[in-house]
């Protein structure tokens, strides 16, 4: 099977004809979109031997309708998703849970024919909020972020009962989108993996604690990249970007979906944060299934020690740093109409994960994360619905 649908692949490349990749859109067409997403943690802190596993599944639905065209291809979409499912995995504490939560997400928002969002409006928002492309994109410390507050003593899992600190979790809203993150309970969970049992209560944020704070943005980050999920600028639903040249089998772009910080190149052994981009590349026309599509390619490697960035803001007697490791791999393929350039269906797989170390013990591992994630992204209808 694998043979024959290389060689049919060789056989649509040969040429290496050029193509513009850019989208057609048409008025009053209305796209409904699924999205599945999966993601398996294993976590462990230093007084375990094994990894304790944790599984997160993530489904929504989405529309896109075109209301206006205007010059250069260039449309202007209503999307919605009133809703996202959430879904823990059974572990040793408790039963599997699901919940549905309201996103009511409803924006107009600008879209050019290679998929870059313009503009958004917050249809719901009494001033219809309005953000230019520049500030769509969310920077890895400046977004939706986890705020964790120190209550009584650094958080030491081979501590006794009585001296196990309470953290306090606030509803990780995302800012800027009105809703609570789905990350929230991955991420609290993963902290509190050592506590008996953990108190969940929403605060107002606060910044009395860089330190928790800090680590907790990198880590809610990472399982927003494996997820491939979050605003959508870097989302699947309006992905991929497409470049803005003519491009032939084997030509690529770059697109940032996000920003990390990474060792400044001086001797200063600082950190600041630069752009994480995914490389697209694009791949020709393939057959699958008995349909011709054309195929680009994502990749993304973070590979990254976030200590130095962290402990830079941290204040005296916080806990602080010696390594912090964190990596993500990450790969998706896209399969898009021939004509119109849609995407058609998208499946991405990631696997990475991050390892703590504290300068009181530098040598052994504080808290470690391994995580594998997937999410598929399907056209289930386009049509085309009458003006009123």
């Amino acid at each position: 099977m694998l043979l024959p649908a290389l060689l049919t692949l060789i056989a649509l490349q040969q040429g290496g004809k050029a193509v513009t990749l850019n989208r057609v859109f048409a008025d009053n067409e209305k796209y409904t979109y699924d999205v599945k997403s999966h993601i398996t943690l294993e976590n462990r802190a230093r007084q375990l031997e094994t990894f304790l596993p944790q599984d997160y599944d993530m489904t929504y639905t989405f529309t896109a309708q075109v209301k206006e065209m205007k010059t250069d291809g260039i449309a202007v979409i209503h999307y919605q998703r009133p809703t996202v499912t959430e879904t823990q995995g059974e572990t040793y504490q408790r039963q599997p849970e699901s919940k549905v939560t309201k996103t009511n997400f409803d924006f107009l928002l600008t879209v050019s024919p290679i998929n870059e969002i313009l503009e958004k409006i917050d249809i719901k928002s009494s001033a219809g909020k309005t953000k230019s492309s520049e500030d769509l994109h969310t920077p890895f410390l400046n977004g939706r972020q986890v705020k964790l507050q120190r209550i009584n003593t650094d958080l030491r899992p081979n501590s006794p009962p009585s001296s196990h600190k309470t953290l306090i979790v606030d509803s990780l809203l995302r800012r800027g989108e009105g809703s609570e993150s789905p990350y929230w309970q991955v991420l609290a969970q993963t902290f509190f993996i050592a506590e008996p049992k953990p108190e969940i209560r929403e605060i107002e944020p606060k910044q009395d604690n860089p330190s928790l704070d800090q680590v907790a943005e990198f880590v809610h980050e990472l399982y927003r990249l494996a997820l491939f999920n979050g605003p959508l600028e870097s989302s699947l639903d309006f992905a991929p970007e497409l470049p803005f040249n003519d491009v032939k089998p084997g030509d690529t772009w770059k697109r940032t979906v996000g920003y990390t910080p990474q060792q400044l190149q001086d001797n200063t052994k600082q950190s600041a944060v630069q752009r994480l981009d995914y490389t697209y590349t694009y791949r020709g026309p393939i057959q699958e299934n008995g349909r011709t599509y054309e195929r680009v390619t994502a990749d993304l490697n973070l590979n990254t020690d976030v200590a130095s960035f962290a402990n830079q803001y941290m204040q005296k007697g916080d806990l602080k740093l010696a390594k912090m490791p964190m990596t993500l791999k990450a790969t998706i393929e896209f399969n898009l109409d021939p004509k119109t350039y849609d995407t058609i269906n998208a499946h991405a797989t990631s696997q990475g994960g991050f390892q703590v170390y504290v300068t009181s013990d530098p040598n052994t591992i504080y808290f470690e994360t391994k995580l594998k994630g997937s999410t598929s992204l399907n056209l289930r209808t386009l049509s085309t619905v009458q003006p009123k």
